[in-house]
């Protein structure tokens, strides 16, 4: 099953990626030279790679939100079981 772990380890994944891209981009050739396109390409990458890290933090948050909301779920299936035994109790 995939859950938010194995998100956020495929986003790290990919950001190492982007990394060793960075280093590849830097020693390419007319990096620092002051063309427009080689520019462009850096500022583009630079904008994915920021994505990528908010989208890391946006995933932990949302699990977060999870694990919230499923102990809430689960404390209020507890009561209803409760209620239902005490009524089942009544009954017999």
């Amino acid at each position: 099953m995939i859950g938010f772990e194995n998100i956020t380890t495929r986003i790290e994944q990919i950001n190492s990626l982007a990394y060793a891209l960075e280093g590849a981009m830097i020693e390419a050739a007319g990096h620092g030279e002051g063309y427009r396109e080689t520019k462009q390409m850096q500022n583009l990458f630079y904008l994915l790679q920021g994505e990528l890290v908010q989208l890391a933090k946006d995933a932990d948050e949302l699990n977060g939100h999870i694990a919230v909301c499923n102990a809430v779920y689960a404390v209020n299936h507890v009561d209803e079981l409760k209620a239902e035994l005490a009524q089942l109790k009544q009954n017999a």
